[in-house]
């Protein structure tokens, strides 16, 4: 069984596209706030695009769940960390006081909860 394979078949795909997500934020330098991702000048890009070198959460879901090509249970990755941070999980990234050690604990809880 290939990769590919691996990852289609696996049982909890929502929790594959989370642990995805913490890979991409796992360095402060790969988070950010207003834009679902921002090139290396810090100017607003699309998740998906090969110049995107930041992402806040729902841009590091979209660029997890596409590079897993998991876009289907993309759905699941957002109400897990809906669910999370108690409210909108883009709400919770964008706030002025948010830090990047929240958005890892948030992360941390909803990868809890998934698995």
């Amino acid at each position: 069984m290939n990769t590919d394979q691996l990852i289609q078949s696996h049982p909890n795909p929502a929790l594959l596209i989370l642990r995805g997500v913490r890979l991409i934020l796992k360095s402060r330098r790969r988070w950010t706030k207003g834009a679902m991702a921002r090139d290396r000048f810090g100017e607003t890009v699309m998740s998906y695009g090969s110049d995107a070198s930041c992402f806040c959460l729902y841009g590091a879901v979209r660029r997890a769940s596409d590079e897993l090509g998991l876009t289907s249970y993309r759905s699941w990755a957002i109400t897990s960390l809906n669910t999370a941070a108690g409210g909108c999980m883009i709400t919770f990234n964008d706030r002025e006081k948010t830090r990047h050690q929240d958005v890892i604990a948030l992360l941390d809880r909803a990868i809890q909860e998934a698995a």
